[in-house]
């Protein structure tokens, strides 16, 4: 195994000591265990307080994996590997499907570990850029069609997405499904931010739903706000393909934490009551930000997002945006993260707006820009 430089774990470990504000996180606001304890059921805490410290199954519980698959049509628990989180889940499929010299299409940019793990491995990644349209940035259709070749092994595709916060319809998404099952290729979705669209009327169905070569990764950190309760999955229809994935997860985690499987489960039985607690903060963040685009528009371009708490705008003049994201930090210890951490887009930066601090956060922002 070849583990390359993390860019996003190198700025992120770097700019840790003078971070007063992150708002460049990819997560709504953390719960505290009271909060989520309060949502539970007298089963569930009588669970919580008596569970034994012992190993959980390598697969994941049970009664966890029954929650997870309720999210996909056809699904049985045989069908749900639990894993350490959503990179675990990502190295984990990439190494059951890859070997050197296979052919990978990613769309850029990317959580790096989509595009940086295939590559360790050997393979040939083909890069599909998102294209920047007037107000928001889209993904061409067009462009996704002509890169899938007759030898691509691997389509990974990432909606909503990170981490521009886009979205495609649910009719290009049945085309891309449609694409890999004429071409016989594996459709690898990460649908970490699944459950976060703005809208909920926009949701896309889980690729494992929809094709039988579809392979869906979730994770509780991102929609919940639980990024301490580390629990990911991957959804596969493929159950020799699972198999094969357990042996892999093996040389990892082994297994789950029985107190983090416990948490999830919770999440996921009141996952409405938590999504909607976070949906009315991402709306009030986003007005904020709309109703001050006037302070914006000088240095910075706005682009839309759709889904998550997360969007991907651009500088308007020279700076680089590694250097536009460091002189804020030390100035205001407000923490975005540059583009050089996503593969594409020197002069942008992530920015999320899903905390509670974001307000004061983006008043120090504005103040600094001007």
């Amino acid at each position: 195994m070849i583990f390359p430089d993390y860019e996003l774990g190198r700025y992120q470990l770097q700019s840790a000591a003078a971070t007063r504000y992150i708002m460049g996180a990819s997560a709504p606001e953390p719960l505290e265990l009271r909060e989520l304890l309060a949502l539970a059921t007298e089963d569930e805490l009588k669970q919580w307080r008596d569970f034994p410290l012992n190993y959980s199954p390598n697969q994941g519980d049970v009664s966890l994996r029954e929650r997870i698959c309720a999210a996909y049509r056809g699904l049985g628990t045989e069908n749900i590997l639990v894993t350490a989180g959503a990179q675990e889940a990502i190295f984990i499929a990439y190494h059951a499907l890859l070997a050197a010299g296979d052919r990978v299409q990613v769309i850029t940019p990317a959580f790096e570990p989509l595009v940086i793990v295939p590559q360790a491995i050997g393979a040939d990644v083909e890069r599909v850029p998102m294209q920047l349209g007037k107000d928001a940035w889209r993904f061409d259709l067009g462009q996704w069609f002509e890169r899938l070749t007759d030898d691509t092994r691997v389509a990974t595709v990432n909606f909503p997405h990170n981490p521009t916060g886009q979205t495609v319809s649910k009719a290009d998404f049945a085309e891309i499904v449609a694409a890999c099952s004429r071409q016989g290729c594996w459709l690898l979705s990460d649908e970490v931010f699944r459950g976060m669209e703005h809208d909920p009327a926009v949701r896309l169905p889980g690729a494992v739903s929809e094709y039988e070569r579809g392979i869906s990764l979730g994770v509780i950190s991102k929609p919940f706000g639980l990024g301490g309760v580390r629990v990911g999955w991957i959804a596969c229809r493929d159950t020799k393909l699972l198999q094969r994935m357990l042996q892999i997860k093996l040389f990892l985690s082994v297994c789950n934490g029985r107190a983090d499987e416990l948490l999830a489960g919770i999440a996921l039985n009141h996952q409405e009551e938590l999504l909607q607690a976070h949906r009315q903060r991402i709306a009030a963040n986003l007005t904020l930000i709309r109703n001050n685009l006037d302070r914006l528009s000088p240095r910075i371009q706005w682009y839309a997002p759709r889904a998550g708490c997360i969007a991907y705008p651009g500088l308007t003049g020279q700076m680089s945006a590694l250097e536009f994201a460091r002189r804020l930090l030390n100035e205001t210890g407000v923490n975005i993260v540059p583009g050089s951490c996503f593969l594409q887009g020197p002069s942008h930066f992530r920015i999320g707006f899903g905390r509670d601090d974001f307000p004061r956060a983006f008043q120090f922002l504005l103040d600094w820009l001007d």
